[in-house]
């Protein structure tokens, strides 16, 4: 039993749920890293700190305290139960040598009470009794003593872990004292740490003012810049809508002569007058109905009285002064007395520079009829006369700009 509660004492000095050293050197750590990284927050981080180390260093009060009485209540328990224990063991030995005392007499007396022959008799057992009496009470003694020893090697026992438990009591004290000089130690600093904050406070306070005073020229500034940028977009603005005015009276003008060609685009052949440099205007036909739109017509001949008559013939320098410049295809159609026709269309079509009236060349052909023979050197005249043979009642020879399929801009007006 004594031992059972020597260990529950033992346990209770030693229970603790943390190294109070250690975590007050966490503490002083964390003051230490948060005075250089407290990061515009030092005042909520040391009250927190300090808050913190208070509650540690009262927990380790109420520890050390309950330690105190812990062990000045097993130290008087393990007293009375080593005394009431020795009182028992004592008064047990004590009642059996009464006892056997008791016994030792009532044989003597009865040894007394017979005749001499008895007392003869009797001298030799009383002898034993004697004896045997003796070393009973020696064996008594001895097993006192021993268990005296017990007790007192079980009191010393005691008496060591109480001065165990007193070392570690002082040393809780030393650790409440320590904790006790940190906490005036992290007080002082608290104090400039807050010293510190409110000069910081008082510095930024004049920053802001500062800050406000310029961001509020700047704001006048920007005002002031952005009304006159606005004065002159409007300047821009008013500018800009009088060029859109005027364009669109242009693309009105445009969008007019554009829907005037294509009303004519959808007649199948116009007249239109023809503006090219050196000559004077002349009045050209324009074919939108043979071989797709935008064909002049350079010569035709049509079947009049029995015969073909050149109806439509420009001039072979005006042909030249045309095509010179743009490379021209080249379009012939026969229109024949049953009614059927044939086409002859030439994709690079182009007069010689020195005789006007000779082809220079005509390129690849795509035809519907039998074409043979070089006709390069050759008139146009030559070429007419060659594909308007008997049964042709009207031939028609047409230019335009090679793959582009509209009027030559550039030459032909209204």
């Amino acid at each position: 039993m004594d031992q059972a509660i020597l260990n529950l004492m033992l346990s209770n000095v030693d229970a603790s749920p943390e190294d109070p050293s250690s975590e007050t050197s966490s503490i002083i750590d964390g003051f230490e890293l948060m005075n250089t990284q407290c990061e515009g927050n030092c005042y909520q981080k040391l009250k927190s700190l300090l808050q913190h180390a208070a509650k540690l260093i009262k927990l380790k009060d109420q520890q050390i305290d309950n330690h105190v009485r812990t062990i000045s209540t097993l130290s008087m328990k393990c007293l009375d139960i080593q005394k009431h224990y020795m009182e028992n063991q004592m008064a047990e030995k004590g009642k059996e040598i009464s006892d056997l005392v008791s016994k030792y007499a009532e044989q003597l007396k009865e040894a007394n009470a017979p005749s001499n022959k008895t007392n003869e008799s009797l001298e030799i057992p009383k002898e034993q009794l004697e004896n045997q009496l003796a070393d009973q009470t020696r064996a008594r003694e001895d097993e006192l003593n021993a268990l005296f020893e017990e007790s007192k090697k079980k009191v010393e026992s005691l008496i060591a872990q109480l001065s165990e438990a007193e070392i570690k009591l002082k040393e809780a004290n030393t650790f409440l004292e320590e904790s006790h000089e940190k906490l005036k130690m992290l007080e002082v600093e608290k104090q400039k740490m807050e010293n510190k904050l409110t000069s910081k406070i008082k510095e930024n306070e004049i920053l802001i003012k500062n800050y406000q005073t310029k961001i509020e020229k700047q704001k006048n500034t920007f005002l002031e810049e952005s009304h006159e940028k606005l004065k002159m977009l409007e300047v821009e603005k008013q500018k800009m809508e009088n060029k859109l005015t005027s364009k669109i009276k242009e693309n009105e003008i445009l969008i007019k002569n554009y829907q005037t060609k294509i009303e004519k685009l959808e007649n199948k052949e116009y007249k239109s007058l023809l503006h090219e440099a050196n000559y004077y205007p002349t009045t050209v036909t324009i074919n939108n109905d043979i071989a797709g739109p935008g064909w002049l017509v350079i010569q035709r001949r049509e079947l009049q009285y029995g015969s073909l008559k050149t109806t439509i013939n420009i001039a072979s320098n005006m042909v030249y002064s045309l095509t010179k410049d743009q490379p021209h295809e080249l379009y012939i159609h026969l229109k024949k007395k049953d009614g059927s026709t044939s086409f002859a269309h030439f994709d690079n079509f182009q007069v010689e520079e020195d005789k006007k009236d000779k082809i220079k060349s005509l390129g690849a052909v795509r035809t519907s009829m039998a074409v043979v023979g070089d006709f390069r050197g050759s008139s146009i005249e030559v070429i007419m006369n060659i594909f308007c043979y008997s049964d042709c009642i009207a031939c028609t020879l047409m230019i335009r700009q090679k793959l582009k399929y509209q009027l030559p801009s550039p030459s032909i007006t209204e």
